[in-house]
């Protein structure tokens, strides 16, 4: 049975009770900075406020190097010791990627090659205490290209298809059971962001649920208006799904 998660933000190590009003099968926090795992201190922190918290789950984000031997991860040896810390606790980890422009096509090979390094990486861990998968919180929406509109956004929807498509395939040719996961907004289920994509038309939002194996929907406004329930967010993987009621 898939575990439903409900995803919390962290931004920095300051790690005050902010699960304390949530409910949900699981929980589980975006962690944006790299300082949260960079020494025994900082893992030691994260992982005893998710134990204390019922968080089961981290989107952890990476950082990725390029070399004269290509791409690699910054703090590879400090996420290493954070998945086999984290095993322990029974705490999943998925490698955090995000860019707002990373699916756009000129930027294709960059990403390709950078996954690629997430799944050297991954492959190299201890059996057992490997990450879970790769997320991608990739808002092309904030994009002047996407604002533009028609053709523009067009070309940004095929290529954010084409990205999932390649990626999956990648993940797959290299016998990795990562999973594909992907953040995106509520709205994205609107009829004019429906696409063709080999042939078939779709939702926008049904075409990424078909190439990905989660997605955590944002359904969240930073400022809510008068009489509006406070925000929440929603992930869902396969046909489960979780979202918490206002509070």
């Amino acid at each position: 049975m898939r575990r439903q998660i409900l995803l919390l933000i962290l931004f920095s190590s300051q790690l005050a009770g902010i699960a304390k009003n949530a409910s949900a099968t699981d929980l589980g926090i975006w962690s944006w900075s790299q300082a949260n795992f960079a020494t025994p201190e900082a893992r030691d922190k994260m992982l005893s406020f998710c134990v204390a918290e019922g968080i089961s789950h981290i989107d952890q984000h990476v950082s990725i190097t390029r070399t004269e031997e290509g791409y690699r991860l910054r703090n590879a040896d400090a996420l290493k010791q954070l998945l086999i810390a984290s095993d322990a606790e029974d705490i999943s980890i998925n490698a955090l990627r995000g860019e707002r422009n990373m699916f756009f096509q000129e930027n294709h090979d960059r990403a390709y090659a950078q996954l690629e390094a997430i799944l050297a990486f991954n492959r190299d861990l201890p059996e057992g205490s490997r990450l879970a998968g790769i997320k991608y919180d990739v808002e092309p929406y904030l994009t002047d290209e996407w604002r533009a509109g028609e053709e523009s956004r067009e070309k940004i929807i095929r290529d954010y298809l084409s990205f999932l498509t390649q990626a999956k395939k990648l993940i797959t040719e290299a016998g990795s059971d990562l999973d594909l996961c992907v953040d995106i907004p509520f709205w994205w289920d609107k009829p004019e962001f429906a696409s063709s994509l080999n042939g078939e038309e779709k939702l926008l939002i049904h075409h990424i649920i078909d190439l990905t194996d989660w997605i955590g929907i944002m359904s969240y406004r930073r400022e809510a208006t008068s009489g509006e329930p406070r925000p929440c967010l929603c992930t869902t993987g396969g046909d489960s799904c979780f979202q918490p009621g206002p509070s």
